[in-house]
């Protein structure tokens, strides 16, 4: 049975306004009384060393007035000041200065690791924590967004957890994380193609009406609006038929069209430098990353299916400990914090040779809501936080 199809992971939709930037930096703050003391000098090799290294980052930031100051008041703090540091980021709703600091801490924390240590970074020993990205962030560092001012969401509170932000566009940049993560979010179904139309969908063009096939009803074609930093999706998927359209195809029937009418989801690259380039192989083992993690809202009635396809496994992907065919293949993904490591992949039972899983030519994570011979089905779900698992 085969129920993966190759446009299924191949699509490369940028449908995204994703999760919103851990890096918090609006409003107007000042270095808050009583918590906060005077700069370290390690602050001003950091300015200094960014502003060298990261030239048009630190240009953007110093456009955006919010984004400055913010970052002024931080560098403020002793670098053992939690609570200074985290007050600079009280009351912030600027994106695009939020945007315009998670670009220029990353690629500091990226070139300049020594000059930075007690100042700024990119992960570190918070993790994601009660209000979302969390905790004292950074090399040796202790600038974060702590609980409310982070990513709402449950969390971990993890220290072996990287934070993937995504930008307004729904682009995972490389400079962003420290593992070098780089691709969109977008939606995917077998009901439309990559140019939007569903006259090129896989299901029509095996001869299925439009009514017939998996449907996505958010986010629309070319866009996947943020709402609180989540990634929200919605649609339907179809009751699988045999390849002339009948009804009531049985599980084990040979002409039941698993190919074509498999479902829809939502998915993200991880190795696409986006403006229409093709995606790669990402090597998670060159960068130490293990597996993914993200929070959900809730299941969808069908199940999920979180798919990790390399280039020789595009219609046979690994699966996050697939169920049996009783159970449609399903992962047991949960409400709440998931944690899927390499370890746990395997392929389906209805692959006839199995390989091993590997890690080093990772196209994407995709999180697919499948159909059946049952009946069709409708879906909701939200993805957030999501992270690069660490060892």
């Amino acid at each position: 049975m085969n129920i993966a199809s190759g446009r299924r992971w191949a699509s490369s939709y940028k449908w995204a306004l994703a999760l919103l930037p851990i890096w918090a930096c609006g409003g107007t703050v000042t270095p808050p009384g009583g918590g906060g003391g005077t700069a370290p000098g390690i602050s001003t090799a950091c300015q200094a060393c960014s502003a060298a290294q990261c030239p048009s980052e630190t240009s953007a930031c110093n456009a955006s007035p919010d984004c400055a100051k913010v970052r002024s008041c931080a560098l403020a703090c002793s670098p053992n000041d939690v609570t200074c540091q985290t007050n600079c980021f009280a009351g912030v709703s600027d994106v695009n200065a939020i945007q315009a600091a998670s670009s220029l801490i990353a690629c500091a924390d990226i070139n300049c690791e020594n000059q930075c240590v007690g100042s700024v970074g990119v992960g570190g020993a918070g993790g994601i924590g009660a209000g979302g990205f969390s905790g004292s962030i950074g090399v040796g560092g202790s600038i974060g967004v702590g609980g409310s001012i982070g990513v709402s969401g449950s969390g971990s509170g993890l220290p072996d957890e990287v934070p993937l932000p995504a930008d307004t566009t729904g682009f995972v940049g490389a400079t962003s994380n420290p593992v070098g993560v780089q691709g969109g979010w977008y939606a995917y179904g077998d009901g439309i193609g990559s140019d939007g139309s569903t006259a090129t969908g896989d299901c029509e063009l095996a001869g299925h009406l439009v009514s017939a096939c998996a449907s996505i009803l958010t986010p629309g074609f070319g866009m996947f609006p943020n709402t609180g930093g989540a990634m929200i999706t919605s649609g339907t998927v179809e009751m699988i038929t045999n390849l002339t359209g009948t009804t009531g195809c049985p599980t084990t029937s040979a002409s039941c069209d698993y190919t074509s009418m498999w479902g829809a989801g939502i998915g993200i690259d991880l190795n696409n430098a986006g403006a229409g380039t093709t995606k790669l192989p990402y090597n998670a083992t060159a960068h130490s990353v293990v597996g993914l993690a993200f929070d959900l809202d809730q299941v969808p009635l069908p199940g999920m299916r979180v798919e990790f396809p390399t280039p020789t496994t595009t219609d046979t992907a690994h699966v996050y400990l697939p169920g049996s065919a009783a159970t449609n293949y399903v992962s047991p993904v949960v409400v709440g914090h998931n944690r899927i490591l390499w370890s746990d992949l395997e392929q389906p039972s209805y692959v006839a040779t199995p390989v091993p899983f590997d890690p080093t030519m990772l196209l994407s994570m995709q999180l697919h809501v499948p159909t059946s011979t049952t009946a069709s089905a409708t879906y909701t779900f939200t993805v957030k936080n999501l992270a690069a698992i660490v060892n």
